[in-house]
């Protein structure tokens, strides 16, 4: 049944295309690349640290996980993106135009109920786009934190990030009434120099290792997803999903680009996807024992596993491998080299170090001075008769003369 109906849709979807739509050209293809991947190409930014908090954090991660959530996250953008999307959806165009009220108006003659899966689809596609953009630009703002000027500036105010957030979106949403042929040739060659970004740093951590490929086995996807070494359960397909965010836009805007510029973007934006998880694995591995990167809260394997010689601007101390801030007790315990004292009082006469007056809950019996000093009762000098104990490392003070 869902065969016949998706013939009688390429059917009416070939007698109804009046125009060839936009035609292939590299021009066209940078412009794709500008609109369309806009969000799917910023997920690295999110998905495996998303994964790996889901699944106790970095201490945690074995390579029977890495690889594990790597090929859930290899297939899902297979399965989903390329043949679900690239492959089938994209067949059914209404007049060279996608997304899911021009599917509803091929369909809707074949049953009045499918009006509900249109609105549930409507409904689901305005969810994503409130959502995406909102935690691509704040994960964005937040990854500043990992340099000097953006910790001095934003520091650990989560309302400054908030408000830098919206201010961008806004600014975004304000431009996009120039059209998208405007912003395509604008952001076009951004998102070209992004993706070689993404594929170059996750070769770059790969490092001639050829054992993170064996992710691309679905046998270790399914394995980790069912198995006892996924603490997050079928809960973690929410956080691998997260790397097909975007998807929809290759067919809900092919009235913009042309379905054949897709066709051939897609395949040069999936493989650097795949190299950057594939490199952002390789460095959680490669790391897994760093307690210093295990003390640094919410960490993001994607700011963290560029080299450093290709940072081109300072690291904070807080994100410098080896010199995490880490907690500190707020009263160390004595040592040799730095004996802790306690506070003390003087003699009113001598002058001399005293011991301090127990609390009130002490049992101990005070004497009066022994250099024969009219001090109050609530002072003494060491050479007092007391129960208190001296901690370890405590230099008993001199005697009053």
């Amino acid at each position: 049944m869902a065969f016949a109906l998706g013939k009688k849709i390429e059917k009416a979807s070939g007698s109804r295309a009046a125009s060839t739509g936009i035609p292939f050209s590299m021009g066209m293809v940078l412009v794709t690349l500008g609109v369309v991947y806009g969000d799917i190409g910023t997920s690295p930014m999110y998905t495996m640290k998303a994964i790996m908090s889901g699944n106790g954090g970095l201490p945690t991660m074995d390579s029977d996980v890495i690889l594990g959530a790597l090929s859930l996250i290899i297939w899902t953008l297979t399965l989903i993106t390329t043949v679900k999307y690239v492959l089938v959806a994209m067949k059914a165009d209404n007049h060279n135009e996608g997304g899911i009220f021009a599917l509803f108006a091929l369909v809707k003659r074949f049953g009045k109920w499918l009006i509900l899966p249109a609105m549930i689809g409507g409904a689901a596609l305005l969810a994503d786009g409130i959502l995406t953009p909102a935690v691509t630009v704040t994960t964005a703002i937040e990854g500043l934190r990992t340099i000097d000027f953006g910790m001095r500036f934003i520091g650990e105010d989560q309302a400054k990030v908030v408000v830098i957030t919206l201010g961008i979106l806004a600014i975004l949403f304000l431009v996009q009434r120039a059209g998208t042929s405007s912003i395509g040739r604008a952001f076009g060659p951004l998102m070209t120099i992004w993706f070689i970004f993404l594929g170059v740093t996750g070769l770059i951590n790969m490092g001639g290792d050829l054992n993170i490929l064996r992710a691309l086995n679905p046998v270790r996807g399914i394995m980790f997803l069912f198995g006892p070494i996924n603490k997050a359960g079928m809960m973690v397909l929410g956080n691998v999903f997260l790397c097909t965010t975007g998807a929809e836009a290759l067919y809900s805007d092919m009235g913009h680009v042309g379905k054949k510029n897709i066709f051939a973007s897609w395949p040069f934006v999936k493989v650097c996807l795949i190299l950057n998880y594939l490199g952002q694995g390789a460095w959680i591995l490669a790391n897994q024992g760093n307690a210093h990167l295990a003390a640094i809260p919410d960490l993001n394997p994607f700011f963290e596993m560029l080299p450093e010689d290709l940072r081109p601007l300072r690291r904070h101390p807080l994100h410098r491998r080896g010199h995490h801030r880490l907690a500190r007790p707020s009263s160390p315990g004595p040592t040799r080299s730095s004996p802790r004292r306690r506070a003390s009082t003087s003699c009113p006469t001598c002058r001399s170090p005293t011991p301090p007056r127990p609390r009130a809950s002490s049992t101990s019996r005070w004497s009066t001075p022994s250099c024969g000093s009219a001090a109050p009762a609530s002072s003494s000098c060491s050479g007092a008769r007391a129960t208190w104990r001296r901690p370890t490392g405590w230099r008993s003070p001199s005697r009053c003369s």
